[in-house]
């Protein structure tokens, strides 16, 4: 941070004793986004960079082994994220297993390159959602967002589960992004598994 940037922060600080406004909390939040993105570049990582076709392809069909042997499933409204690693030593993704919103009973499930943070695979499981696709095309219920250079995420096709177990879901996606070495996961008592 410059000398310029802490005295104005110092100055907002004082001017603001019980907080900053929201004004200077946007502006804090547009500021650390900004130093994380320039630390990104010093790394030569980038920001969230457009894949091609190809490369994102590549990615997906990596094989992949967890970092972590045992991690604990999200209660309602949690989330846990944690590392997978590829064939090479430089393919590090990360995967977030979000509980969000007003369905309790849902989930996301989420495969990202730690790099440059771009998504390539997402398993939204809501038996009530609507998606609709680019092209005007709706999808009902638990759908899976694939890369694509053209579309990013904003594309969607159904997803079969089979079941509405998100014990299970969570182990049906880590087959579709090809994580052959998969974590140990412990449930919470108080889970509802059933969607």
């Amino acid at each position: 941070m410059t000398r310029m940037e802490t005295e104005w922060k110092s100055q907002l600080r004082r001017k603001y004793p019980g907080g900053l406004d929201r004004r200077a909390q946007r502006s804090e939040a547009c500021e650390r986004r900004s130093r994380r993105s320039r630390d990104r570049e010093k790394l030569g990582l980038g920001i969230a960079t457009k894949l091609t076709q190809k490369e994102a392809d590549m990615l997906i069909d990596m094989l992949k082994k967890t970092v972590e042997k045992q991690i604990q499933f999200p209660h309602s409204k949690g989330r846990v994220e944690f590392d997978v690693l590829g064939d090479r030593r430089e393919d590090v993704f990360v995967i977030n297993i979000s509980r969000k919103g007003i369905n309790s009973k849902g989930a996301s499930y989420q495969g990202r390159v730690r790099a440059s943070g771009v998504i390539l695979l997402r398993l939204d499981v809501n038996p009530t959602a609507i998606h609709t696709n680019p092209d005007g095309e709706k999808v009902s219920g638990t759908h899976l967002h694939i890369y694509t250079e053209e579309h990013d995420m904003t594309y969607a096709m159904p997803f079969d589960a089979g079941n509405n177990n998100l014990y299970e879901l969570c182990y049906a996606f880590f087959d579709r992004f090809h994580v052959i070495e998969k974590p140990l996961i412990t449930l919470q008592m108080s889970l509802p598994l059933e969607v």
